[in-house]
């Protein structure tokens, strides 16, 4: 069981990894239209 703990984690670190600049591309997008109604505040 111990030995599970970290295997699960070690797995979960490198797999966020990968997807995290792929959905990050798409953030930009979402984010120009976010700022654009919040005005400066989503910037700071």
């Amino acid at each position: 069981m111990t030995p599970s703990l970290p295997s699960s984690t070690s797995n979960t670190v490198p797999a966020k990894f990968p997807p995290a600049p792929q959905p990050r591309e798409t953030e930009p997008e979402a984010t120009e239209t976010t700022v654009s109604p919040v005005g400066g505040t989503a910037e700071e």
